[in-house]
Order: structure tokens, then C-alpha cells, then sequence
């Protein structure tokens, strides 16, 4: 199949796509992003369309594909989202924070001069987190950052304060 084909089979399939998945999900914006991710894989795999049992039932197959494989993603945060609440709740952290140790080393110039090196995001998550004390959770609430964005930009923050800390000395 050539992409041509495939551009003139994608616009006719996302009529009928639609319904299919909106009956399964129930929200619009999930609906549009699977039709959306199906429709890319289905490209990548566009030489599987001919060999399949036919192209409708090809794209069902990857747009059932796609659902399961967001749903799975969807539990897992909520998975490491409710075990990071309970431990912050039971007042456990992971561990002892790397600003509070540095500064306990007489390192607190150095420290604040690599903050400042970090993007504004990373910057205003190390700030709450280590000097306001604001936990991860509360950090995304008030920024209206996802949560999982926040725990990726402080891990990202902590790599690159340590690479900028390694370079001032």
C-alpha cells in the first residue's frame, strides 16, 4: 500500500473509528488522541495492511492496541502516585535531600549558583521541594504541572545540579 492509499483509507476510517472507540472510552479528547496514535502506528506499519484480514480490521486491532497501552500507563502513574502520597503521608521521604547535605558541607554559594543554572521549571521544583519544603505532590498541585512531570523535571534537576556542581570545582 502506498502512502497515498493509506492517506485515502485513513480519512474514511476515521468516521468509522470514532464511534468505535468514543463507545469504549466515553471522553472526546481520549477518543481524538487514540484515533490520532492509531493512525501513526498504523503509517509505521503500512506494510501490514495488505497481509492483514483487512485494513478496518487492522486499524481496530492497533486502536485496541493503543487503549490497552494507555490504560496501562494510566494505572501505573496512578500505581506510583498512591504509593508516593501514602509515603509522603506517613512523613518518609526517599531520601535525605542533596541541597541539605551540601549546605551542611559549607557548600550553600556554589549550590545556589548551580540552581540558578537550571531551567526556570527545575529551578522552582528544587526551591519548593528543598528550601519551602513543599513535598512533590503539593509542588505539582500548585504549579498545575502533572505529577509525573514534576518527578521527571526534580530527577532531570538533581542530574544536572550534581553535573554543575562537579564542574565548579
Amino acid at each position: 500500500m502506498t502512502k497515498d492509499e493509506f492517506k485515502r483509507l485513513a480519512e474514511g476510517s476515521y468516521k468509522k473509528l470514532y464511534p468505535y472507540i468514543y463507545s469504549l472510552v466515553k471522553d472526546e479528547q481520549d477518543t481524538w488522541d487514540i484515533v490520532q496514535d492509531t493512525m501513526e502506528r498504523a503509517l509505521k506499519s503500512i506494510d501490514k495492511i495488505e497481509s492483514s484480514d483487512g485494513p478496518e480490521a487492522f486499524l481496530r486491532e492497533i486502536a485496541k492496541n493503543v487503549m490497552l497501552d494507555k490504560k496501562r500507563r494510566v494505572d501505573i502513574k496512578r500505581e506510583i502516585y498512591e504509593k508516593v502520597k501514602k509515603k509522603e503521608a506517613e512523613g518518609q521521604t526517599f531520601k535525605e535531600s542533596v541541597l541539605d547535605t551540601l549546605v551542611k558541607r559549607g557548600r550553600s554559594k556554589e549550590i545556589s549558583r548551580a540552581i540558578w543554572k537550571l531551567d526556570k521549571t527545575e529551578r522552582k521544583i528544587i526551591l519548593l521541594h528543598y528550601y519551602f519544603g513543599k513535598s512533590l505532590i503539593k509542588i505539582s498541585e500548585r504549579t498545575g504541572i502533572k505529577y509525573t512531570t514534576v518527578l521527571y523535571k526534580h530527577k532531570k534537576a538533581l542530574r544536572a545540579l550534581k553535573e554543575n556542581l562537579k564542574k565548579m570545582r
